[in-house]
């Protein structure tokens, strides 16, 4: 996966956010998908202007985007699933992450 499909991916992830806004969403919807698509794709931007291999696995950067996704889990239970589409980006930008990481590894090793 090259990291800039990876980024392109992301971003597109994370434009779900404008309706969830817009629709009146509680705010833990919209913050959760920040965070799990935003945490990598911030990484993802860093890493394409300061190119360097993956020495290890970004630990902070999952943390954070499966907290986003935590987020809109806790979201949907507590103020009801009318927003609970909001997950599927956000588990996609987790899991297009994960990929990635994978994907660079292999190709280091």
């Amino acid at each position: 996966m090259p990291d800039k499909l990876v980024t392109a991916l992301l971003a597109l992830l994370l434009t779900p956010v404008a309706p969830l806004a817009w629709q009146g969403a509680h705010w833990l919807y919209p913050a959760g998908l920040v965070l799990a698509a935003g945490s990598p794709l911030a990484f993802m931007v860093h890493h394409q202007l300061r190119p360097a291999e993956l020495a290890r696995h970004p630990l902070l950067v999952s943390a954070i985007s499966g907290l986003g996704c935590a987020m809109i889990m806790v979201a949907e239970q507590r103020f009801g699933a009318r927003f609970g589409w909001a997950l599927y980006p956000a588990a996609g930008a987790l899991l297009t992450w994960m990929l990635w990481q994978r994907w660079r590894r292999s190709r280091s090793a």
